[in-house]
């Protein structure tokens, strides 16, 4: 049995890691260039903070974005995001060792492929190779990251994280932070598309964390690994699979999944102060195709949704003419489709750019650049 995190202090190697994983893919970020200018004095004094017991987040920013829903992004200060990474660096290689195999994002190789490719094999499992009937339980959880109840978050921490530590004492400045408090607005465009019931702005102080922090995607992992573990070992559903709160469990018993249906929203009631959302959550024969983590999965193959292909198609419309943002976003999304059955829709989505004669293809149609200038 593992030990419980009893450190008293952070060094100086670990921040400046800390500081080192925060700044990749942000060197030329206006708050990452301030902070990198008197570097050494600031980690130090961050550091002898957060040994001290001293340290409190600072304001964070703010901003709404559009697509793929409206939704608020919450920027932390570059000197709390060090920290998050901190925290991030220590407790995740021990959690995500205790993870369920089928709970996936935000966790290296286990992406929206790997979640595909999982309902895959329990698809297959449970249908002996599409010979069998059989249903499945799709779920989502009703405003989730709003709706993590912070005391419960930190009981569950409290289990491998000693209430003494300096671990545990940022974990409680973390996840208490009152982040709606004397925010930086960056934009005010786009937060009237929010629904109240998901902003934190109309948020309880003591639920809800911010979309778009390091710890939030770890939390919300170890938060729902109550849920996997209680679907595993207690429900005893072995074919389930679970990507942020989006899930699927199959049965060959259709009452099965209704009793299994009950199990999980009383647990998720009384355990985790949460509730499904009822329009995205139901029963159906595995005859029916499966919408989950951006792909249609029927018998024998898998598909790209609509709303995805033409989010691609209007990104590529808006950046015809500005072909380095063009191969970068046309790569992105390759990259997704090639994962499905797609080989006529990349052909017809790629040969319509190619034929300005500034880009090139390859033969499989999975990748475009631009031509060397001979």
């Amino acid at each position: 049995m593992k030990k419980k995190f009893t450190k008293q202090y952070f060094t100086i190697e670990e921040i400046t890691t800390a500081f080192i994983n925060c700044r990749r893919r942000k060197k030329f970020k206006n708050t990452s260039i301030e902070f990198t200018l008197n570097e050494r004095t600031k980690l130090y004094n961050l550091l002898e903070r957060i040994n001290s017991r001293d340290y409190s987040p600072n304001p964070s920013s703010v901003f709404a974005v559009k697509y793929p829903k409206p939704r608020e992004i919450w920027a932390a200060d570059f000197s709390d995001r060090i920290v998050h990474h901190l925290i991030y660096n220590e407790l995740n290689p021990y959690y995500e060792s205790t993870f369920s195999t089928d709970s996936c994002s935000c966790m290296k190789n286990r992406g929206t492929l790997y979640a595909s490719d999982r309902l895959n094999k329990h698809l297959r499992s449970i249908t002996e190779n599409f010979q069998k009937k059989a249903y499945f339980l799709q779920f989502d959880i009703a405003n989730f990251f709003v709706s993590i109840y912070k005391p419960a978050l930190l009981n569950i921490l409290k289990r491998k994280v000693s209430t003494d530590s300096v671990m545990y004492f940022l974990l409680e400045k973390t996840i208490l932070n009152n982040t709606i408090k004397n925010p930086v607005i960056k934009s005010t465009d786009f937060f009237d598309l929010i629904p109240s019931h998901k902003s934190l702005w109309n948020t309880d102080v003591n639920y809800g964390i911010p979309i778009g922090n390091l710890t939030s995607q770890f939390f919300s992992n170890l938060y729902l690994n109550e849920l996997d573990q209680y679907i595993k070992h207690t429900i005893k559903n072995k074919h389930y699979v679970r990507y942020v709160d989006d899930g699927i469990l199959f049965q060959k018993n259709k009452d099965i999944l209704e009793d299994n249906l009950k199990q999980i929203n009383t647990f998720l009631n009384n355990n985790l102060h949460c509730e499904l959302a009822p329009h995205k959550t139901f029963i159906k024969n595995t005859g029916s195709p499966i919408n989950f983590v951006g792909h249609i999965t029927r018998h024998y193959r898998r598909y790209t949704r609509r709303r995805t292909i033409n989010q691609f198609k209007n990104k590529i419309h808006k950046n015809k003419f500005n072909h380095k943002e063009l191969i970068k976003i046309t790569n992105s999304y390759l990259g997704f489709l090639r994962q499905t059955s797609s080989y006529d829709l990349r052909k017809e989505i790629i040969d319509e750019i190619v034929r300005s004669g500034y880009i090139n293809v390859d033969k499989n149609y999975t990748k475009i650049f631009k031509p060397l200038v001979t």
